[in-house]
């Protein structure tokens, strides 16, 4: 801290140096008690997590689309490139698409052929909407932008669907195992420090606890 951000701070929280120092103390000193009784690595039963998914608030993950595409400035030149797309005979997989994208597209995605990757309803700019309508593997119409005018090819979809206890697990154990880290906390500070003078006892308990302390 910068001397005077420090005293701006101890000024924002109407705090002495003293009086912080006793708060960062007894923090400390809580903390090592946690540590020493292993609450800061509290488990989380499946049976927690079932009760806990039950009031989650349900999701919808979007519909999502794997994505190629050849962008061009002129409109002319991007229904020449759509005609040989879709001309007949001619291959409608991505060798063909990719083939064209390198040779004529001015997107950044040109030299992995078109490539974007995937985009959820939503990402992306406006114009990816329209992919969203077109069929998986054939070549959509031209689409103008902003940006120039667009040919889409759609390589995959995944079907928007709600979202499943695997997806959000994690979340749900963080969420448990702070809320049993912030009750024990509460418990040991009663267990140890109630009725205690921070200034005169904390030593004596930190003394104790030392090992678990920043030096």
């Amino acid at each position: 801290y910068p001397a005077d951000a420090f005293d701006a701070t101890l000024f924002s929280a109407r705090l002495g140096q003293a009086e912080l120092r006793d708060v960062a103390r007894e923090r400390l000193v809580t903390e090592a008690l946690l540590r020493k009784q292993g609450l800061d690595r509290a488990t989380v039963a499946d049976a927690e997590i079932e009760e806990r998914w039950k009031a989650w608030p349900k999701e919808k993950l979007p519909e999502r689309v794997r994505l190629s595409q050849i962008l061009v400035r002129n409109e002319d030149l991007a229904k020449r490139i759509r005609g040989e797309l879709t001309a007949k005979g001619v291959d409608k997989g991505q060798k063909k698409f990719a083939e064209l994208a390198m040779k004529h597209s001015l997107g950044p995605e040109r030299a992995a052929g078109g490539r974007l990757g995937t985009f959820a309803r939503g990402d992306g700019p406006k114009v990816f909407e329209a992919a969203f309508a077109q069929k998986i593997g054939v070549v959509g119409d031209v689409v103008a932008s902003d940006y120039g005018y667009h040919i889409f090819l759609v390589e995959e979809r995944t079907p928007a669907k709600d979202t499943t206890l695997a997806q959000v697990r994690e979340k749900i154990v963080a969420e448990l195992r702070e809320k049993k880290l912030r009750e024990g906390e509460e418990t040991w500070k009663k267990a140890v420090l109630a009725g205690v003078s921070v200034e005169r006892d904390a030593k004596a308990v930190e003394k104790q606890f030392a090992e678990f302390l920043p030096q």
